[in-house]
């Protein structure tokens, strides 16, 4: 076993979770900025930053009703043993809260 290994796994892990909540910090402001000089793309030396429109769905509250009963099926199933799981092998890093 290579503890360097296990070291540079948990250094980039910590890293990443610090990224991405800059990147959840300045989504926003920089979205909020394009909308406020009203352009929707914006190039730079190491890429373009571009607002675009994506669906989003709304559903009716029959589908929403359904969408509900289906998930008390799937609950009732899991607690009677009817619906079935495989197990996988999943790795996964925890971050000291003290250091």
């Amino acid at each position: 076993m290579k503890k360097e290994l296990f070291e540079e796994y948990a250094k980039l892990k910590i890293q990443e979770k610090e990224i991405k909540f800059r990147i959840d910090e300045l989504n926003p402001i920089i979205k909020l900025d394009m909308l406020d000089i009203g352009v929707d793309k914006v190039p730079t030396n190491l890429g373009n930053f571009n607002m675009k429109k994506v669906k989003k769905w709304k559903y009716s509250d029959d589908v929403e009703k359904a969408k509900k009963y289906l998930d008390e099926l799937k609950a009732n199933e899991e607690a009677s043993g009817a619906a079935t799981f495989v197990e996988v092998e999943q790795l996964e890093f925890r971050e000291n809260k003290n250091g």
